[in-house]
């Protein structure tokens, strides 16, 4: 929570959505290369909006990262699993 706070202090002028993404591509690279990611889920989506939310959460019970591959949905699918964060 601390590193989010210096972050978003660090980030004036910045976009939240822009902060949140870049914290998340540093935190992604940190993963791997330190070697810690054992297992990426890689879901593919297209209009998934009412579903995506809960198939990530089901997912990250059993692997290390999740990726969400949105295939230009005209809904909020991309939207919801930036929340969630996945990549």
């Amino acid at each position: 929570m601390r590193e989010i706070e210096e972050q978003l202090i660090q980030s004036r002028g910045k976009s939240i959505s822009s902060v949140i993404k870049d914290m998340r591509q540093r935190y992604l690279e940190s993963i791997l290369h330190s070697g810690g990611v054992q297992i990426i889920a890689c879901i593919p989506a297209y209009k998934e909006e009412k579903s995506i939310a809960s198939v990530i959460l089901k997912t990250r019970e059993h692997v290390d990262l999740v990726v969400v591959c949105d295939d230009g949905s005209d809904d909020m699918t991309g939207d919801i699993a930036e929340t969630f964060g996945c990549y």
